[in-house]
Order: C-alpha cells, then sequence, then structure tokens
C-alpha cells in the first residue's frame, strides 16, 4: 500500500478508536482539546471514510463493500449513546428546569440559607448544587445561562481535577463570584494522598485555604473515586474547626441527581425532575446537577 494510502488508514483508525473508546468511557474524554461531543457523529464519519479511501485506492472496491456495510452498523451502534446523550443533556433542558424553579411553587435557596435555618415553609426550598468535576467551559457556561435567567446556585471546584488545575479555575471562579454564585470545595484529599491520614488531614486545610482566598466558602462536598471514600475525611477532622458544612450533612427530604450521566428518564419515561413536583411545601429538595454532562 503506498505510503500516503497506508498514514490516511492508520490516522483514520486512530481516530476511530479514540472516539469509539471516549463513548465507552461515558464521554469522559469529549473535552481533551475542545467540547467534541457534538461532532462525535463526523469524527466517527471522517474516520471510516478515510480507512475506506486508504483501503479503497489501492484494493479492487468490491472486497470492501462488507468492510463499508460492518463500519456502517458498527457506526450505528455506537453511536446510540452519543445521540442520546445530545437528545436528553441538552442545555434548552436545564433553562426549562431553572424556568420552572422561578415559579411560586419553589424557593431557590442557598446552603448558607440552609445553616442558617432561612428556609420558606409555604414553598419547597430548592438547593441548587453543581460539581464542576472535568470541564470549566462548561461549568462558565451553565453558569452564564443561570445568570440569565436569575436563578443562583452553588458551584463546588476541585483542586486536583485531572481536566483542568487550580489555576485554570481561579478566573471563572472569580467571575461566578461576581456574579452572585456560591463557591464549596468539590475536596478529595484522601484520593490525592493515596489513603494517607496525616497529609490528608493537612492537605484539606491547605486546600480550603487556598480556595478561601478567592471566595467565602463555608461549603464542602466530597468528590467520588473507586477507591478511597472522601467523605471518610470526617473521621478525623472535626468541621466546626474549620468552619465548613458538607452538603451531605443537608437533610433533605428528596435528593436529585445526574452523577455519572445516568439516563433522565426511568424505564416508564418519567423524567429525573419531575421528582421536584413530589415535594411539599415546606420540604427540602437538593438538586445535583454536572456541567460537564451538559452540551
Amino acid at each position: 500500500m503506498p505510503s500516503l494510502e497506508l498514514l490516511l488508514f492508520g490516522l483514520s483508525a486512530v481516530l476511530m478508536v479514540f472516539v469509539l473508546f471516549s463513548v465507552m468511557k461515558g464521554l469522559r474524554y469529549a473535552t481533551i482539546a475542545f467540547d467534541m461531543i457534538k461532532v462525535y457523529p463526523a469524527l466517527l464519519a471522517v474516520s471510516y471514510i478515510g480507512m475506506a479511501i486508504g483501503l479503497l485506492a489501492v484494493f479492487p472496491l468490491l472486497p470492501y463493500i462488507a468492510l463499508v456495510l460492518l463500519l456502517t452498523v458498527n457506526t450505528a451502534y455506537w453511536l446510540r449513546e452519543p445521540v442520546r446523550w445530545l437528545r436528553e443533556y441538552r442545555l434548552s433542558n436545564l433553562r426549562h428546569l431553572f424556568e420552572t424553579l422561578q415559579s411560586e411553587t419553589f424557593n431557590v435557596a442557598s446552603f448558607d440559607d440552609y445553616v442558617r435555618g432561612e428556609l420558606d415553609p409555604t414553598r419547597v426550598n430548592v438547593f441548587l448544587r453543581h460539581d464542576v468535576d472535568i470541564s470549566l467551559p462548561r461549568a462558565r457556561r451553565l453558569a452564564s445561562m443561570q445568570k440569565e435567567l436569575g436563578v443562583l446556585s452553588t458551584y463546588f471546584f476541585r483542586l486536583h481535577a485531572e481536566k483542568y488545575t487550580f489555576e485554570e479555575a481561579q478566573p471563572v471562579i472569580r467571575e461566578l463570584v461576581e456574579w452572585g454564585f456560591g463557591i464549596g470545595l468539590h475536596y478529595e484529599t484522601l484520593s490525592f494522598t493515596k489513603g494517607d491520614k496525616e497529609r490528608a488531614i493537612e492537605q484539606f486545610a491547605q486546600d480550603l485555604q487556598a480556595l478561601r482566598d478567592f471566595a467565602p466558602v463555608s461549603i464542602v462536598a466530597a468528590h467520588g473515586h473507586r477507591q478511597y471514600k472522601n467523605r471518610q475525611i470526617w473521621e478525623y477532622i472535626d468541621k466546626s474547626t474549620l468552619d465548613v458544612f458538607s452538603a451531605y450533612d443537608m437533610k433533605s427530604d428528596i435528593y436529585i441527581s445526574d452523577a455519572g450521566g445516568r439516563r433522565l428518564r426511568d424505564e416508564e419515561g418519567k423524567h429525573l425532575f419531575d421528582r421536584l413536583y413530589e415535594a411539599k411545601p415546606g420540604q427540602i429538595v437538593q438538586v445535583l446537577i454536572h456541567p460537564d454532562w451538559w452540551a
């Protein structure tokens, strides 16, 4: 096979493997260079066309009709998840949620309101929380929409994230504070220190102070980890000594979360956010929305 066609085939194959692997891993790699989830179908199509051109430029067409059919079936199968993602995890759906929360039925409160006991007994008290696990651009985009609608919430930032640095997060944090959003620490000290209790205690205090240099922080929430349970840090630290409150200590009547990019509808077609309407006046609903999932 000529070198040019071979190079085209190889690059196309690498692109195909990357896209399919990312889909298998829950689209965790969708923001390496830019927000790619919207162009996944196009990337797959380009990879298949490139592979076909590389092969067919040298070999007869007929033997590869089967390959084209196989790739077409493969594409249809693997694109089910991105298509579902694009349909369900749309910012327009979140806009509808935020507009709903502006009705007289709901009282969108802050975690500080909860600590002070300032709840509305005549309305459903909703506490919006956003864990910024991967994508700073998506977090800012979501916050910008909320600012436009006048629905504020609390954004929890990691200081040891794999996909962004604390230095990169600082301008976003400053901007959110200016817009009136709350800021929380999405701590991961036990996983960051590989379970070293003493280092974790010291690291937590350092991380909290580092974030407090940019915003008033009184609320924290653990980042999930398969091996280390970051919530266990409270077995070694007294929250009162650091003047913090954990979001998981809130006594919610209903807890709604999109964690893990789970399906937003059950088998009967009921939407996850519809649980808001199950709440009664005076009750507490905590809603966790990860900006990373929403395109």
